[in-house]
């Protein structure tokens, strides 16, 4: 891909879509909850959208259900976006939707949710839960 470092700068690449991608998809459950629509069905009624992806079928069942086995940490996704935001600042590029990412993970990790699994991004965004950023 390039010089030395740029396998890691692709996996930064990476965890930057993965991270704005769940937050987004914690969002839209959050939407839906509130609007009262059946927020379980919403991975099925985007299929085959442009929004549709493995994240989306994924992260909906786990926002909206629970009972899932652990994927990972919210703290491992804060060490992503931390790391995203350091290459960001040497680089000079501007990421404001992973500077939000990141603003979103230290909220959730002041809310005590730090060693909670990555679906727990819903429980950080939730209208109504009277800590979401959505006010």
């Amino acid at each position: 891909m390039g010089d030395a470092g740029a396998g890691q700068t692709a996996k930064l690449c990476n965890q930057a879509i993965v991270t704005a991608t769940v937050t987004a998809i914690a969002e839209a459950v959050g939407l839906a909850q509130a609007s009262g629509i059946d927020a379980a069905r919403l991975a099925d009624a985007l299929a085959g959208g442009w929004a549709d992806s493995v994240l989306l079928q994924t992260f909906v069942p786990r926002m909206t259900s629970g009972g899932h086995q652990p994927m990972g940490a919210l703290s491992t996704f804060q060490k992503d976006v931390d790391a995203i935001a350091d290459a960001a600042r040497d680089t000079g590029a501007v990421m404001p939707v992973s500077a939000t990412v990141q603003q979103v993970l230290r909220l959730g990790a002041a809310q005590g949710l730090a060693g909670a699994d990555f679906a727990a991004f819903i429980d950080i965004v939730r209208p109504g839960n009277g800590r979401g950023t959505a006010q």
